[in-house]
């Protein structure tokens, strides 16, 4: 297969590397065996009011993203600092602090995360931040799981792995020729 880059270059992929139906992307590690490739799962944060949302839908993706589960907007903040989720679905309605304050919040700290946005209801001013700060999915509530689970896919798709992992070429190719 071919890697695809940011600026449309295009490298090889190690044969090694095989898509398993899971989110993932390319991470460059010095010490792992395989010419220092390997597959990471992404980073998924639930922020939601609803317990058996939460539940549910973490019960839908296991095993394809690595998941971290908030019920209140103090503590999503605190997760998303210190988790760094690649993808985020954020209640806009949280209490404590409020999905458009969150966005606001994170996207002067530099953390740009992938967010699908859910709530029972948006509003002009809702809208308006959810455009302004790069949301990539809206839903209401009550939203179905599988649903949920298939904005996600689309949106994990839609990142681009250059991105994501942004490993060095250069390094990449003076670690594969070290090894040969």
């Amino acid at each position: 297969g071919l890697f695809l880059s940011k600026k449309r270059e295009i490298y090889p992929v190690p044969k090694e590397l095989k898509m398993t139906g899971k989110c993932v992307m390319l991470s460059l590690v010095k010490d792992f065996p395989g010419r220092g490739w390997h597959l990471e799962m992404l980073k998924l944060l639930i922020a939601d009011t609803v317990e058996e949302f939460r539940q549910s839908l973490a019960d839908q993706v296991r095993g394809t993203y690595r998941i971290r589960i908030c019920q209140e907007g103090h503590q999503t903040l605190e997760s998303i600092l210190s988790f760094k989720p690649d993808l985020l679905v954020l209640d806009m309605m949280l209490p404590g602090l409020d999905g458009v304050s969150i966005l606001e919040t994170i996207h002067h700290s530099g953390l740009h995360p992938t967010v699908l946005a859910v709530s029972k209801w948006f509003n002009d001013y809702t809208i308006l931040n959810a455009v302004r700060y790069g949301v990539g999915y809206m839903m209401t509530k009550p939203c179905d799981i599988k649903a949920v689970t298939a904005r996600l896919k689309d949106l994990a798709e839609q990142m681009d792995p250059a991105e994501i992992a942004a490993p060095d070429l250069r390094t990449v190719v003076s670690n594969i020729l070290l090894e040969l």
